[in-house]
């Protein structure tokens, strides 16, 4: 239990900065649909097909360049908007992703967690025109075949859905003046851990309290988040 509590230690900053990545994605996927009224989820559809591709163009030629080694992300190296969410979604699959790093995507394991912190204080500057070599918009399918195996298109809907929860609830709107309740939050995510350790099977988890584990166990540490284990069983 004490490893769990060292592992549960989260700063409230972090928590802010992911709820303003997830403000941006919502309102990424608002102005998008927005441009097609009439088949909005056709066209939201087909702009995740094509950031996937840009996001595998982007491990291509950025992740996987030779030279590279562990490290943070340059200013050069940091991904357009429409990348760093289907990373985003990505990494929050954790057996896939680290199974990816391990074999297909091993430029991935460099990067030891999500840059979520600078992303939130650079992430309104960041737009979808990148600086790496990408295939033109709509010229062929989406690579998902061996390079990832999972469906990206499919995991950044999933996560649109829950950001859409967020968002619903006001948390996306102005996260920085959400201190004094992500603090009270995060001491139910401490005891969520607790209950979680005691009785796995008997629990309701907070939307919030979902933000915060992702944080922590999935953004901040992606590849040992999949060893997070409970009586042998993963907790995704």
């Amino acid at each position: 239990m004490e490893a769990q509590k060292k592992r549960s230690a989260i700063q409230p900053e972090e928590i802010i900065a992911h709820l303003q990545v997830l403000a941006t994605f919502h309102k990424l996927k608002l102005d998008v649909q927005a441009r097609a009224p009439h088949n909005p989820i056709g066209l939201w559809t087909a702009f995740l097909g094509y950031a996937v591709e840009k996001f595998a163009s982007w491990i291509s030629n950025v992740v996987d360049k030779e030279g590279s080694d562990e490290a943070e992300l340059t200013d050069e190296e940091f991904p357009t908007l429409d990348v760093a969410m289907v990373w985003h979604a990505y990494i929050l699959n954790p057996v896939e992703y680290h199974h990816d790093c391990q074999k297909s995507q091993k430029g991935l394991s460099r990067i030891k967690a999500f840059p979520v912190r600078r992303l939130a204080e650079v992430i309104d500057t960041l737009g979808l025109e990148p600086r790496f070599p990408v295939p033109a918009f709509g010229s062929r399918g989406v690579r998902i075949g061996p390079q990832f195996s999972i469906d990206l298109v499919a995991a950044v809907k999933r996560q649109a859905s829950f950001i859409a929860q967020v968002a619903a609830v006001g948390w996306t709107q102005r996260p920085k003046s959400l201190g004094s309740t992500i603090n009270t939050f995060i001491d139910r995510y401490h005891c969520f851990l607790k209950k979680l350790w005691e009785n796995p099977k008997q629990l309701v988890v907070s939307t919030l309290v979902t933000i915060l584990f992702c944080t922590k166990d999935r953004l901040l540490n992606p590849l040992l988040s999949r060893k997070l284990t409970l009586h042998g069983t993963l907790i995704s």
